[in-house]
Order: C-alpha cells, then sequence, then structure tokens
C-alpha cells in the first residue's frame, strides 16, 4: 500500500494523506480493542496496515517540506532523531508496560 498512498499524497496533499492515515489507523486499534473474533481482528489489522501506509511517507516528507520553508532543513536529521528517540522511549515503556497490563485484562493494552 505504500505506492497507492505515496501517490495519493503526492496528488492531493500531505495534511489529507495523514488525517486519512490517523483516522484508519485509530480505526484499527478500536476494532483491535473491542472485537472477540479472529475475522475482525484481521480486518482490523487491515485497517491499521493502511492507516500507517499513510502515514508514513507523508509524515517525513511533510515534516522535511515544513522545515525547508523556514530554511532549517540541516535540521532534519536532527529534528527526525528526536522524533525516532522519542518513539523507541515510549515502544520501550510499552514493551514493559503492556504485558503487565494484558494479566489484568486483555483488552487494557489496547485500550491504553
Amino acid at each position: 500500500m505504500e505506492v497507492p498512498t505515496g501517490a495519493f499524497a503526492d496528488l492531493y496533499g500531505k495534511k489529507i494523506s495523514m488525517s486519512i492515515g490517523l483516522f484508519l489507523f485509530s480505526v484499527g486499534v478500536i476494532i483491535i480493542a473491542f472485537t472477540t473474533t479472529l475475522f475482525y481482528f484481521i480486518v482490523a489489522g487491515v485497517i491499521w496496515g493502511i492507516g500507517q501506509a499513510f502515514l508514513s511517507g507523508a509524515w517525513d516528507a511533510l515534516m522535511y517540506d515544513s522545515l525547508k520553508a523556514t530554511n532549517k532543513e540541516k535540521d532534519y536529521l536532527k529534528i527526525s532523531g528526536r522524533q525516532q528517540s522519542l518513539f523507541l522511549v515510549v515502544l520501550i515503556i510499552s514493551g514493559f508496560a503492556a504485558p503487565y497490563l494484558f494479566t489484568i485484562n486483555v483488552k487494557y493494552p489496547f485500550y491504553i
């Protein structure tokens, strides 16, 4: 889905692509949080994945374009690195918190 969503972002705009991606990502998470059947879990995974595809390229391109508009494109790697570091910190915390929450209730990690 990377190619069609990338083409969509080029044609209709990165902000629209990100909005669609966040919406689909959220729908996928909500379905996972409230479903109990394999079929809906698979549907949620597909929706979640399409949302990720809409977000993946548009986010970096929008960040670079925003920095370029303010003549700070040389800071792209530094800012992108900070973003990735923050993401990894959240991922590490989630890696420890999610199993604990799962032992309390199997749905809690998805609610959070």
